[in-house]
């Protein structure tokens, strides 16, 4: 968010953009966390969206990716992919939140990260973001949960 406020003081000359939607297909993690024992993960994600007006605290979740996609162990992968089987639709402040599914313990949060949909690239269908943009994961500074090259990247059409 400090990038998108640099950009509204800016580029932008205090005002904010109009917000666009954006139709969510695939969010792929490419290396793989370390929260089971094995060194792998049981990976699933909640998205939420923030409800209106701007200044509500408000967050309604719109996915759990377990109910969509379920969960499976992961070890050792280069890439995570989570194909989403219908986009879905997402406008303004948006939070991603991935945790690590346990059998007998509660789950583990690994990160999350935000995004305004109005704030992303116009021209691009794509966004990485690098472990230390991502919170949570950026505290890992002797890369023992996340390997070093750890990132997210999150895939879109633009909804017109």
């Amino acid at each position: 968010y400090v990038s998108y406020a640099n950009r509204i003081f800016n580029a932008l000359d205090m005002e904010l953009p109009q917000p666009r939607t954006i139709a969510l297909r695939s969010i792929t993690l490419h290396g793989t966390p370390h929260f089971d024992t094995d060194g792998g993960c049981d990976p699933y994600f909640h998205v939420f969206v923030r409800e209106a007006p701007p200044q509500e605290l408000t967050l309604r979740e719109v996915v759990d990716s377990r109910a969509v996609l379920g969960v499976q162990h992961v070890k050792n992968a280069d890439v995570i992919p989570f194909e989403l089987p219908k986009p879905l639709l997402l406008t303004g402040d948006v939070k991603f939140c991935f945790y690590d599914q346990d059998n007998f313990t509660a789950n583990d949060k690994m990160f999350h990260f935000w995004v305004n949909t109005a704030m992303l690239d116009p021209v691009e269908n794509h966004f990485t973001l690098t472990k230390k943009q991502l919170d949570g994961a950026h505290k890992d500074k002797k890369d023992e949960l996340f390997p070093a090259s750890f990132c997210v990247t999150v895939r879109f059409n633009w909804v017109s």
